[in-house]
């Protein structure tokens, strides 16, 4: 499943605008996953609390990363 990632500004990344920095993932949840900052590509939902890394071009939840 290809997740939706968006910009600094809450711009969807698409074909025309792919060089942007991702910054926001969609999470499983339905809210955004943010960037945690001193990680690289890695991502956490402050919703559900569930964590998101990029695997081979896609955006992957970590197993065991529900806080709940």
């Amino acid at each position: 499943m290809a997740r939706k990632k968006y910009d600094h500004f809450g711009i969807e990344i698409g074909m025309w605008n792919r060089d942007n920095v991702v910054n926001k993932i969609e999470c499983d949840c339905g809210q955004l996953a943010n960037k945690v900052r001193g990680k690289h590509e890695f991502f956490e939902c402050a919703d559900c609390g569930r964590c998101y890394h990029k695997e081979l071009g896609e955006y992957v939840p970590l197993e065991n990363s529900n806080k709940g």
